[in-house]
């Protein structure tokens, strides 16, 4: 009896990628029109310079700022005088790596992502630093 209920199921699973016209036309975005619509619709990270990333550590909220340095080409940890790390932009992600030991950040386009801090990911949100 379990079988047929999963038999069942995958079924009912394939009918959803099925319209009365056929199968469902294809959606997904190439990685180069997401990046233009991410371009054209979202901030994205260090468009206005210096950032303020949030994270949750140890059972608190931590900060951490990221700001461009060496003419733009490096990121820097806290100031433009600070550990410079590297920035690289993958397909969802603009990766930073170098600035605070041990921890890596994947910003995404509108202010949220990831951190790996060794071997653990968090999430984290990141804006704009104001000047204040």
């Amino acid at each position: 009896m379990r079988m047929i209920w999963i038999a069942a199921a995958l079924v009912g699973l394939s009918a959803c990628e099925m319209t009365p016209e056929g199968p469902r036309p294809e959606t997904r975005f190439s990685s180069d029109v997401r990046n233009d619509l991410q371009d054209a619709y979202q901030t994205l990270p260090f468009e206005d310079g210096a950032l303020h990333v949030v994270a949750p550590e140890h059972g608190s909220m931590r900060t951490y700022r990221l700001v461009p340095c060496g003419g733009g080409a490096r990121i820097c940890a806290g100031s433009a005088h600070g550990r410079a790390g590297h920035v690289s932009r993958g397909a969802e992600f603009y990766e930073v790596s170098g600035t605070y030991s041990g921890h890596t950040f994947f910003l995404s386009p509108g202010g949220d992502g990831y951190m790996r801090v060794f071997h653990r990911q968090v999430p984290i949100a990141w804006a704009a630093d104001d000047g204040h």
